[in-house]
C-alpha cells in the first residue's frame, strides 16, 4: 500500500475546513471573493490541523497586543520601558552579537548535538531579545513594535512549523497557512471594533489622545498654544480625574478640547489606540502572501495575479494614511507608515524565502519574473541603488569576513574541502548578477525615484501643513 501524499493528507474526506459551508453555492461565492481579493485563496485541510495552525498564528499577536496596545498593559509597559530604557543600549549590542557569531560561523550547518543545542540556545536569547529591545526603543521610535511584530511574524510560524509540524515540507505548511491567518487578523480587528464602540473614551479623540499621552509621560509642546499653558502651576490647563473607575479630562476656565494639541508631537497616543488595527492588517497581509504560495492547481489561482494584490494594498494603506492626517494624529505619521510598509515587504520576503526550495527555483523564477516584469525590476534596482549603498557595504564587509573564517576553519580541520575567493559563493554570485544590470537606465531610474522622494516627502508634506493651517 503506498504511502498518502500530502495532498491526500492535506483532504481527509469528511473533514475538511473552508470559511463558508461545503455547499457548492458557498463554494462558488467562496470563488468569487477570492478573484476579487476580498478573501485569499484557502486550502482546504482538517478542521484540527486548522485550529492548532490557528492557535499558532494567534500566539504571537496576543502577546504583542496585551504588551503594547492600550486594550491591555501598552501604558504601563511605556512607562515601564522609559524606566529602563538605559538597557537598551547593552541589547543591541547583544543582538548584533549574536546575528554575527551566527552568521561568521555558519550556525545554520552545525549538525552536532551540541551545535544544535547552541543554535537553538542562541536563537532563543535572539528572539527574547529583540522582544525587549523593540519595548524599550518604542519610547523614542513608538512604531517600531509593530514592525517588530510583522518581522517576526514568519520567523515565528517557521519556529512553530519546526516544532509541531516537522515531519510537513516548508511548502505544504505555508500553503496551509492563509486561512487561519486571515481568521485570526479578523478577530483581532473584530476584538478592537468591540473595544472602540464599548465605550467612548476607547474612541479616538481630544480626550483619548490626552489620556494616552498623559500616561505615556509624552511632554507636552506649548509654543504653539501658550493659552493651554497655566501659568500658576506652569503646567497643563487640564487633568485627568477618575470617576468611578472611569477617567475623563477636566478642564479649567478657558481651556478645551482644542489643547490637545499640544500633544500632537507624541505619537505614543495614536499608537497605542491604533496597535491591535495595524496588527490585524498584518495578518492580513501575510494571508494572502501565503495564499500565492499556493500551487495554482485551478483556474482559480491562475486568474490571482500579484500585481492587483499589490495595488490594491497601496490604495488601502494610502487611504490609512489620509484619515489618519486628517484626524489630526501628528507629523510622524509619514514616517511610521513608511516602516511599517517596509516591515510588511521584509515579512513577505521571509515567508516566500522559508516556503521556497532554493536551490530548485531560484533560476526558474528568475527567468520567469525577467520576462515579465523587467522594467519592475530596473525600477528596484534602481531603489537599491538610491537607498541602500551603505547596506551593501557592510553585507560586502561581512561577507568577506564569513569566507575568511570558512578559509581559517578548514585549515584548521586539515580538510581537502577548497574554499575560493574573497565572497562567499553567494555574494559572489549577486555580484556578477549586478555587474549585468543595464547601468544607464538604473541611475536614470535612480534620479528620478529621488525627485519623486522629494515631491512627495518634502515638498507635498510641507505644502499640506501650509494648507491646513490656512
Amino acid at each position: 500500500m503506498s504511502k498518502p501524499t500530502d495532498v491526500e493528507e492535506n483532504n481527509p474526506p469528511g473533514e475538511t475546513t473552508s470559511l463558508l459551508p461545503e455547499t457548492r453555492d458557498s463554494l462558488d461565492l467562496q470563488h468569487k471573493l477570492e478573484r476579487l481579493m476580498l478573501i485569499p485563496r484557502i486550502k482546504d485541510i482538517s478542521i484540527t490541523k486548522f485550529s492548532k495552525i490557528f492557535l499558532e498564528c494567534a500566539a504571537l499577536p496576543i502577546f504583542f497586543v496585551l504588551t503594547f496596545s492600550a486594550m491591555a498593559f501598552g501604558e504601563k509597559i511605556t512607562i515601564w520601558s522609559r524606566k529602563y530604557q538605559s538597557y537598551n543600549i547593552p541589547l543591541v549590542y547583544s543582538i548584533i552579537g549574536i546575528i554575527l557569531f551566527c552568521y561568521l560561523f555558519d550556525a545554520q550547518r552545525w549538525k552536532s548535538r551540541f551545535g544544535k543545542n547552541l543554535r537553538t540556545l542562541l536563537l532563543s536569547t535572539l528572539f527574547l531579545a529583540v522582544s525587549l529591545m523593540s519595548i524599550f526603543v518604542s519610547v523614542d521610535h513608538p512604531y517600531f513594535s509593530l514592525c517588530t511584530f510583522t518581522v517576526l511574524l514568519p520567523v515565528w510560524l517557521y519556529a512553530c512549523r519546526y516544532i509541531f509540524f516537522r515531519r510537513k515540507s516548508r511548502e505544504v505548511y505555508v500553503s496551509w497557512l492563509s486561512g487561519p491567518l486571515f481568521v485570526t487578523g479578523l478577530i483581532v480587528i473584530a476584538i478592537w471594533v468591540y473595544w472602540t464602540t464599548r465605550d467612548r473614551m476607547n474612541q479616538w479623540n481630544p480626550k483619548t489622545k490626552i489620556i494616552y499621552s498623559e500616561e505615556s509621560q509624552c511632554i507636552p509642546d506649548f509654543s504653539s498654544y501658550p493659552e493651554c499653558l497655566n501659568s500658576t502651576t506652569n503646567q497643563s490647563c487640564f487633568s485627568i480625574e477618575v470617576k468611578n473607575g472611569i477617567r475623563d479630562i477636566s478642564y479649567e476656565k478657558g481651556c478645551d478640547e482644542k489643547c490637545a494639541a499640544v500633544y500632537d508631537e507624541c505619537f505614543h497616543s495614536f499608537v497605542l489606540w491604533a496597535w491591535p488595527l495595524v496588527a490585524g492588517t498584518s495578518l492580513i497581509f501575510l494571508s494572502f502572501a501565503s495564499a500565492f504560495l499556493i500551487p495554482e492547481e485551478e483556474e482559480i489561482g491562475k486568474s490571482l495575479k500579484p500585481s492587483s494584490f499589490i495595488k490594491m494594498w497601496i490604495m488601502l494603506l494610502f487611504g490609512m494614511w489620509v484619515a489618519a492626517c486628517v484626524s489630526g494624529v501628528g507629523a510622524r505619521l509619514t514616517e511610521s507608515l513608511i516602516f511599517f510598509v517596509f516591515s510588511l515587504v521584509l515579512s513577505g520576503i521571509l515567508l516566500v524565502i522559508g516556503a521556497m526550495n532554493l536551490q530548485e527555483t531560484t533560476q526558474q523564477a528568475q527567468e520567469k519574473v525577467t520576462e515579465s516584469y523587467d522594467d519592475f525590476l530596473d525600477m528596484m534596482e534602481s531603489l537599491v541603488i538610491l537607498f541602500a549603498p551603505i547596506p551593501l557595504t557592510i553585507y560586502l564587509a561581512l561577507s568577506f569576513l564569513n569566507q575568511g573564517v570558512r578559509k581559517v576553519m578548514v585549515f584548521r580541520s586539515s580538510s581537502r574541502t577548497e574554499v575560493k575567493g574573497c565572497f562567499t559563493d553567494v555574494t559572489s554570485n549577486q555580484i556578477n548578477g549586478m555587474k549585468s544590470w543595464n547601468w544607464v537606465k538604473v541611475i536614470k531610474n535612480s534620479i528620478f525615484c529621488g525627485a519623486v522622494y522629494l515631491t512627495l516627502f518634502v515638498f507635498i508634506g510641507q505644502f499640506t501643513n501650509v494648507f491646513l493651517s490656512w
